[in-house]
């Protein structure tokens, strides 16, 4: 059971009356919404992992904005150079954030990993002014007035904690263990992540068996970090089974500071409720998307989008790729006969999550076919 306690929440009715704003859930996990900055109109996507809103260097231009004080971002693969502009004005359905200052980053090297332009980066500012009402099963979401609102639902409340990069993050338990600090991160498109000092702390590798290793990164780079398949997890009181799990990598940075950071992976199954103002989130499980299984790869191979073929960036140890002799620096440029191109994360994207003993024919640079069989190496 988890230790935290839930709060009782409260019996009116919550106030909806701000309006729900669609959301794309671009590759199941990442928040995308239409957003305007000054008199721009562009796409945001909605990110409680981001200490401060950022813009790209590309949407900059487009404003007209100069100059602006250098400082550093820090990122998940480690320090990056960017810029500070102040005055900029923000609108995301209901919300409005005026005379905003805002992080100019290159987001070339992240834009490249998650496979589209990212223009503007909605961080912690939107999450500490409104409460943020993410209905992931239904792909909306909403930004509602703190004052006077009230929830009423058969959703669990759990405290809020702050962290020392200005985030928020909740208590879980993993495996029975006790309760450890995790991050909300809505900007990651993984499940849970854990840090590797907590994981050796906490014995998490020990007769866990089979692991393997992922490439994972943001901004500031990337690197390869363990995987394995955790039994169970407590948040909110809900238990997840056979979630999978990154399982920290030795010097990997932790920047948050917690123990580790809950993703969209995880998140996608509720109807998550950021009430900030009131140090609590809210979590309403969705049936449905409680009862499938958590995504995982068993192919072994790590690919980026590059034009029309996929890049092979890693291959993970122990999986069907490897023992085929996949490296990373390969192409792949038909699956199944079906031509990679732009509309690659439309759908197809999806092919490494078919069940063990399923078979995928991947074409790749050369022309040549390879058949590979599906297996569960982590």
């Amino acid at each position: 059971m988890l230790l935290t306690a839930l709060l009782a929440l409260p019996a009116a009715l919550a106030n909806d009356t701000e309006p729900w704003v669609p959301v794309e859930l671009f590759r199941d996990t990442y928040l995308f919404l239409d957003a305007r900055v000054g008199e721009l109109e562009t796409t945001a996507i909605l990110d409680s992992g981001a200490a401060m809103t950022c813009i790209s260097k590309a949407t900059a231009e487009r404003l007209g904005l100069e100059g602006g004080l250098e400082v550093t971002a820090q990122g998940i693969g480690g320090p990056r150079p960017a810029r500070l502009h102040g005055g900029v004005d923000i609108a995301v359905g209901s919300a409005r954030l005026e005379n905003l200052s805002v992080v100019e980053i290159d987001f070339a090297e992240v834009e490249r990993q998650l496979g589209r332009e990212l223009p503007l980066v909605l961080g912690v500012e939107v999450f500490r002014r409104y409460v943020v009402d993410v209905d992931y099963p239904n792909a909306r979401v909403a930004f509602r007035e703190p004052e006077g609102y009230e929830y009423r639902g058969d959703g669990r409340s759990v405290p809020l904690h702050d962290t020392m990069t200005g985030l928020w993050a909740v208590d879980l338990a993993i495996e029975g263990r006790e309760p450890v600090r995790a991050a909300l991160d809505t900007g990651s498109g993984g499940t849970l992540s854990l840090v590797d000092p907590y994981v050796r702390a906490a014995g998490l590798l020990e007769d866990r068996e089979p692991l393997s290793t992922v490439e994972t990164g943001g901004v500031g780079g990337s690197y390869a970090v363990r995987v394995g398949t955790l039994e169970t997890i407590e948040l909110g009181g809900f238990e997840l089974r056979d979630v999978p799990a990154m399982l920290g990598a030795e010097g990997a940075p932790t920047p948050t500071g917690e123990d580790g950071a809950i993703g969209g992976g995880i998140l996608n199954r509720f109807r998550v409720v950021f009430d900030v103002p009131r140090a609590r989130l809210i979590l309403e499980r969705d049936a449905a998307a409680s009862a499938r299984p958590f995504r995982r790869d068993r192919f072994g191979l790590d690919v980026l989008l590059d034009g029309d073929a996929l890049e092979v960036v890693h291959v993970s140890p122990g999986s069907p790729a490897a023992a085929a002799g996949w490296k990373a620096g390969m192409g792949v440029v038909a699956i199944d006969d079906r031509a990679v191109g732009p509309d690659y994360y439309e759908e197809l994207f999806r092919w490494p999550d078919r069940p063990a003993g399923a078979r995928v024919v991947l074409r790749d640079g050369e022309g040549r076919e390879h058949t590979l069989v599906a297996a569960n190496y982590y």
